[in-house]
């Protein structure tokens, strides 16, 4: 015959109520809920909410050891009337000085920048940062989401030509998860 030991018993309803407890409390990240880390927001009263859209790293696609990193900064309060501004560094051997036009290419959708302006270059570990900005419409930006996530870059410079960057593995996985997370919420 079996006796019943209550100190026993007592002790494993309270470990298995501690467990519980603990596993209610961690966190898990949905691709939803990830999203959020990809970009800041802050409330800019009668203007809605301004986003900042952390660097989305490209790759150049002829094997150069070349790289551009675009971040985005754009207005919203309830239409897509703002403009975007489109902030890119190219990260090479050599420093740009002049680019021309910006071309953001998705899928069938793609729009061009032909008022791009020089920031600044600077020398870092991996050669020179050359830093650009320019800006598009929110309504494109929002078009080009909309049709996908892999994007490509054409930058072209007198000095250099045109170059092409194509989006990183983990850059078109960013935009798939600001596109679940961000970009839903804009009409």
């Amino acid at each position: 015959m079996k006796t019943f030991n209550l100190k026993s018993s007592l002790s494993t309803i309270v470990v298995i109520c501690i467990a519980l407890a603990l596993s209610s409390c961690s966190k898990t990240t949905s691709g939803v809920s990830s999203g959020k880390k990809l970009y800041t927001d802050f409330f800019v009263g009668d203007a809605g909410t301004q986003y900042y859209i952390k660097p989305l790293g490209f790759q150049n696609s002829v094997g150069a050891k070349e790289e551009l990193l675009m971040d985005l900064t754009f207005r919203y309060k309830d239409k897509l009337k703002d403009s975007v501004n489109v902030n890119f560094s190219v990260i090479g051997t050599t420093p740009f000085k002049v680019i021309e036009s910006l071309m953001l290419v998705s899928q069938e959708v793609s729009v061009t920048s032909n008022d791009v302006t020089f920031l600044f270059n600077e020398r870092s570990k991996k050669g020179f940062i050359s830093r650009f900005s320019t800006q598009i419409s929110l309504q494109e930006l929002k078009k080009m989401v909309d049709a996908g996530h892999s994007w490509e870059i054409e930058i072209q410079s007198l000095n250099s030509g045109k170059k092409n960057f194509t989006a990183s593995k983990k850059t078109i996985k960013s935009m798939y998860k600001l596109n679940q997370s961000l970009f839903i919420l804009l009409n």
